[in-house]
């Protein structure tokens, strides 16, 4: 299958026709991906507590769970937007890999601002579900990423693409097992769903970093 020329995509700065130099564009693809890294491991820390129980405690760990979601969400799509490396090429599935990004994190935003009160607990549980359904779409768009990337040429960009793309799908497998842990009403099922999601969540930001220091 024969791909466009990388040469032929274009960041936001691009389409707007503003002239970025390359080592800015380089420092807000690190700086996406650090922020993101950093949030994915404050949430490893709290994600376990968050989910084992509905005490105040857990209530208040699982806001700054759902406050790590948002930034990591924003960081990454800021180094997408503005510094695509190696990135899909297929203009129809990064359209679909951008709306995903963009309405996982609204939903997030809208569930966690509402989760409050007596609605606190189907507040989360319908952002669980929306973030599970949604992460079925992440997930078909790196499995064709990573097809893509298996034809691109073996270079830096490539490398930096592989390990962003794998962080995606570590995380895409995190917020499957969050959603789990949300929706089990068993405690010893929950408990185990909820250390899966810390294990990926941290995966996720050590990859997430490493992508972006090998892109600076």
């Amino acid at each position: 299958m024969a791909f466009a020329d990388p040469s032929s995509e274009t960041s936001v700065f691009d389409r707007m026709r503003v002239h970025a130099p390359e080592q800015a564009t380089k420092t807000i693809y690190m700086i996406g991906h650090i922020l993101a890294g950093v949030a994915a491991m404050v949430n490893c820390a709290v994600i376990v507590p968050a989910l084992e129980d509905n005490s105040a405690d857990s209530a208040a760990f699982g806001k700054v769970a759902a406050v790590c979601g948002i930034v990591g969400g924003v960081g990454m799509l800021f180094g997408t937007l503005f510094r695509p490396v190696d990135p899909i090429r297929d203009t129809g599935v990064s359209i679909l890999s951008t709306g995903t990004t963009l309405i996982s994190t609204g939903a997030k935003i809208m569930c966690w601002w509402k989760a409050t009160g007596a609605e606190a607990k189907a507040w989360t549980e319908t952002g669980a579900m929306i973030d599970g359904a949604l992460g079925m779409m992440a997930l078909v768009v790196s499995c064709y990423h990573f097809y893509e990337l298996a034809h691109a040429a073996d270079d830096s960009a490539r490398k930096v693409a592989i390990c962003d793309e794998t962080a995606t799908l570590c995380n895409t497998f995190g917020r499957f097992t969050q959603a789990g842990a949300i929706l089990d009403e068993d405690p010893e099922t929950k408990t185990a769903l909820a250390v899966a999601t810390a294990v990926l969540s941290g995966i996720y930001g050590g990859l997430a970093i490493a992508a972006g220091l090998a892109e600076s």
